[in-house]
């Protein structure tokens, strides 16, 4: 066997990971797949289209990251000018001459020898710096003005271990008196467990003991809200794949059926195991799906194909590091037609990376992926972004 080739490895433990990783002197990448799932479980219940597009940088078909070396003509010239140097791929991050990676850059940080651009694109084939820079000079005053957090309320509907830190990573993004209610089918003493693995500074906790298949539990916890968010579980813990399915769809099923005058949530999420049974539960505008085996597979699947994107997938993965975000396209631009080009130097004066966008009038037209996603467009491509539109970014908090 070939003794230099990477090894990745799926672990649930982050301490047994990082020693592994240690211990492997750069041969082992290790995958938290529970830590990964929950980020992205939480990511998702806030931001409908956000599951398609962690599909589309993980499958092998359409967009996927590349790296490309910094050539002399970009030398010297800032990352943020760089965010116009390829004419059909869209830059996101950074690795310099010492191999460290940074996604979502300072726009003001100066590129030198030895640094590579890492970006997406349909094919590396394509992925090259051959536009001329142009000169863009940051402003030293300029606010970053961030997204603010806002009251939110999230109901999650079975239980997994995954829930405490699907919980903590919401608390993570909303503002002081949110609520999180939790419908759950454990008894009393498990239930007291539960709340004491909740850690939340900024959402206020209530259980619901009920059976997630129940039409009248389920209506009775959504009799509670109005909810922003609705993230459907799958009990993986205590069925096996498909009875735990077969559950969660039944789950879906009670919440999309919710009578009454209560009002319906922004976005149900649903985490479904077998790929196959998305297909089954058909389509709806406010509905995604976390396939957790099927992202971990791919992202395993990218690591051993590509092992130097490594630090890229880290940096998205982790709550501490450089997120991708929804944030509405007013934000950044104004309604009507518009390019792409325009909301990159408007995500850029904010110190974000564009990505992509979100539009309504994009439905259905070629490129496009999920409910009007689109992804690494040309700069110069007209579209029209309207109120309720969205702008895709990659975004830490500096």
């Amino acid at each position: 066997p070939d003794s230099t080739a990477t090894i990745v490895a799926e672990l649930e433990d982050p301490d047994t990971a990082q020693a592994l990783t240690a211990a492997g002197d750069g041969r082992i990448i290790t995958v938290t797949s529970s830590a990964i799932v929950a980020l992205i479980g939480a990511q998702v219940a806030r931001a409908p289209g956000l599951g398609a597009i962690y599909q589309e940088l993980l499958d092998f078909d359409g967009d996927e990251m590349y790296s490309t070396p910094v050539t002399s003509t970009w030398v010297g010239r800032t990352f943020g000018e760089a965010l116009f140097a390829s004419s059909r791929g869209t830059i996101i991050g950074m690795r310099d001459a010492h191999g460290v990676t940074t996604i979502a850059a300072d726009p003001a940080t100066v590129l030198r020898q030895g640094d590579f651009l890492i970006g997406i694109a349909e094919d590396d084939s394509v992925f090259a710096l051959d536009v001329a820079p142009q000169t863009w000079t940051p402003d030293p005053h300029r606010s970053r003005s961030p997204v603010e957090g806002t009251r939110e309320r999230t109901l999650i509907i079975g239980w997994s271990p995954l829930a405490p830190k699907v919980a903590q990573e919401l608390d993570r993004h909303v503002a002081a008196g949110s609520e999180i209610h939790l419908l759950v089918n454990e008894p009393l003493e498990m239930v007291e467990a539960i709340r004491s693995t909740m850690s939340l500074d900024h959402q206020d906790l209530t259980i619901h003991i009920g059976d997630p298949i129940s039409r009248h539990d389920v209506t009775a916890a959504l009799d509670a809200g109005p909810f922003n968010h609705v993230l459907l579980l799958s009990e993986q813990s205590t069925y096996d794949a498909e009875e735990a399915d077969a559950r969660t769809m039944l789950a879906l099923l009670h919440v999309h059926n919710q009578g009454g005058d209560v009002q319906a949530p922004d976005n149900v999420v649903a985490e479904l195991l077998d790929p196959n049974d998305v297909e089954l539960t058909g389509s709806a505008e406010n509905r995604d799906f976390i396939v957790s085996q099927r992202l971990i597979a791919l992202l395993m699947a990218q690591l051993s194909e590509s092992p130097h994107l490594q630090p890229v997938f880290e940096e998205i993965f982790d709550s501490d590091g450089a997120n991708i975000v929804v944030h509405p396209a007013s934000l950044y631009v104004a309604p009507g037609p518009t390019t792409f080009r325009a909301i990159v130097e408007a995500a850029r004066e904010r110190g974000a990376v564009a990505m992509g966008y979100r539009s309504a009038a994009a439905v259905g037209k070629p490129g496009t992926i999920g409910n009007g996603i689109r992804l690494n467009a040309p700069k110069d491509e007209p579209t029209e972004l309207s109120e309720g539109d969205s702008v895709i970014l990659i975004d830490r908090l500096r």
